[in-house]
């Protein structure tokens, strides 16, 4: 995390609609999309897998709580300090290559004939997951902050694809539960009050202005009447 190291990236969302849920409902939900312990035996074909862990310093004491910690553990100030681990498993092009040509080469020196293009490629698929599933993970984390009191949550990230896999977990994870839209704070959203995010007259009739000048759509989930149009 940069904040370590005497700089920070980071970007903001707003939960827009945002209806108060206990925390034991956010923690059935939450507990689907948590990661469990790290191990050796994982034999998964993905190249990649996300999964809420213990947050900050918290994670050196995962081990101990394994799947049996909460949202409770995450609390921060007015809000939930978050943390998802990346897992990516890759198998070197090189590599694989060589290995592919040397299974095409014992397959075609049993036939009469070579493969075709599409048995090439079933077998190239069935190739790479039997890699992936042996191959060891590189580990990376996002880092977030979820200030609940407003709705404010902060990226510590402003890389693209870190910014679409929190997106797709914290969606997953919490705004569905608590019926919200989570929607990215860039100019002119950021010049907005948490007040004037209560769907006033007023804040409606801003965001009609400011609606041509916004990067992109909403990403949508829940109920969309809760959405500022």
């Amino acid at each position: 995390m940069g904040l370590m190291k005497g700089s920070i990236s980071l970007c903001r969302y707003r939960l827009v609609g945002e209806n108060k849920m206990s925390l034991e409902k956010l923690n059935n939900r939450f507990r689907k999309y948590q990661s469990g312990l790290l191990g050796t035996e994982d034999s998964s074909p993905k190249e990649m897998r996300a999964g809420w862990v213990m947050p900050s310093r918290l994670q050196a004491e995962e081990e101990r709580y394994g799947d049996y910690w909460d949202l409770s553990d995450c609390e921060v100030d007015e809000g939930y300090l978050l943390r998802l681990r990346i897992e990516r498993k890759k198998i070197p092009s090189e590599f694989f290559q060589i290995m592919l040509r040397q299974k095409l080469d014992q397959i075609n020196s049993e036939r009469d004939k070579p493969l075709g293009k599409n048995a090439r490629k079933i077998v190239s698929d069935e190739l790479k997951e039997s890699l992936l599933a042996k191959a060891l993970p590189a580990i990376s984390y996002i880092d977030a902050y979820w200030r609940t009191t407003d709705g404010l949550v902060t990226l510590f990230s402003t890389a693209k694809k870190n910014k679409e896999i929190f997106e797709d977990f914290f969606i997953k994870s919490f705004a569905k539960t608590v019926g919200s839209t989570l929607v990215p704070l860039a100019p002119p959203l950021l010049g907005l009050t948490a007040n004037q995010w209560d769907l006033t007259e007023n804040t409606e009739a801003f965001l009609g202005k400011v609606e041509p000048l916004l990067p992109g759509a909403h990403l949508g989930v829940g109920n969309q009447a809760n959405m500022p149009q």
